[in-house]
């Protein structure tokens, strides 16, 4: 077994011998030096690329957060928005019907206020014999017409 080790081991180490003298007599030093310079750079410089690869992928997922966020609040708002919308519409619309109605029961109101100033005019001239009794007559009309405004 000693020998067969002998065997493979020896050429290899002679081998290995023979690379380290090839090395050492065609190997140029301050190219060595270089290239581990030129190495430890571009170790930095891919480090550093890194390191601001996952910056910006952090934000970009901090951004996109913010985004949903801001999506979501923005739908809040909206529906604030057209419930405030909904109530004004139904609050006009309550005031237009309402003055509508006024607006169609005017001329009603108007002529009721007119038969009842005739009423009141007759039944002064049958009681008095005077035609309204004059201050009186201005004054119930002043009365009725501060009701109809």
């Amino acid at each position: 077994m000693k020998s067969e080790l002998a065997e493979v081991c020896v050429p290899v180490m002679h081998h290995i011998h023979a690379q380290h003298t090839r090395v050492e007599e065609g190997f140029d030093v301050e190219y060595g030096k270089g290239l581990k310079m030129y190495n430890n750079a571009s170790k930095e410089l891919e480090g550093g690329s890194l390191r601001e690869y996952d910056e910006v992928v952090e934000g970009y997922e901090e951004i996109r957060g913010n985004i949903a966020n801001l999506i979501d609040r923005l739908k809040v708002e909206y529906d604030a928005r057209d419930k405030l919308w909904a109530d004004l519409q139904a609050q006009i619309t309550d005031l237009a019907d309402t003055a509508l109605s006024d607006i169609q029961d005017a001329p009603a109101q108007v002529e009721r206020t007119i038969a009842k100033l005739e009423r009141h005019y007759q039944s002064q001239v049958e009681n008095g014999g005077k035609e309204g009794g004059g201050l009186l007559n201005e004054r119930k009309l002043k009365e009725l017409i501060s009701k109809l405004g």
